[in-house]
């Protein structure tokens, strides 16, 4: 998952649910980063944000987060050493 696209379904879904009733998005950095700590904490918060997210009723059922989830299940993470890049 890439957190652009992540950012896309936020946009896309804040057209049919109220801020409140989405999780915040984890923040972006400026600069990317390719520290192994980092890059492990960055992907256990976006795997929160988007446990969080699906928790919320009809997130499922929009259409943006519907192509997210069928896009995401047809990429493939390349794997480098055992971590995921």
């Amino acid at each position: 998952m890439h957190f652009v696209d992540d950012s896309c379904v936020c946009a896309q879904l804040l057209k049919s649910f109220p801020k409140s009733a989405l999780p915040e998005l984890p923040p972006k950095r400026l600069l990317r980063s390719f520290d192994p700590n980092y890059l492990r904490k960055k992907q256990a918060s976006l795997e929160r944000y988007m446990h969080d997210l699906l928790q919320v009723s009809g997130v499922m059922e929009n259409s943006a987060m519907k192509n997210f989830v069928h896009l995401a299940q047809n990429v493939s993470p390349v794997v480098r050493d055992g971590d995921c890049w």
